[in-house]
């Protein structure tokens, strides 16, 4: 699983960060139902714009200063992660620009775990 993660994550990354743009830049109509029309990012970036309470809460920069000094970091140094680094490190390989050459990635790197060698 950690080498299926290691060769797809980018890639799966980047689809959804297109799929949140093009949903957030169409425009909905307007419609009888319990919709808003515009632009989906227009009433949680402008709710006033369509008649809606603005939920932000304002904290002092002290606050946010002491939040960010004292929180803890979730991301723990992963093995696994490590070594495909290593391995694809040595062999030279670039990371995959699409899902063939990060599935053929995968299936090098899990035959190097599994054997020992290419």
């Amino acid at each position: 699983m950690e080498c299926l993660w290691y060769c797809f994550h980018k890639l799966l990354q980047t689809e959804l960060d297109l799929v949140k743009e093009r949903w957030n830049s169409h425009r909905i109509r307007k419609s009888r139902h319990d919709t808003i029309p515009g632009r989906p990012d227009s009433p949680y970036f402008l709710p006033q714009l369509h008649g809606l309470r603005d939920y932000l809460f304002q904290l002092a920069a002290a606050e946010i200063g002491f939040a960010s000094e004292n929180i803890i970091e979730n991301e723990l140094a992963n093995d696994h992660q490590e070594y495909f680094e290593y391995v694809r490190n040595n062999l030279s390989l670039s990371h995959p620009e699409d899902w063939e050459e990060a599935l053929n990635m995968f299936r090098r790197l899990m035959n190097i775990a599994a054997n020992g060698y290419d």
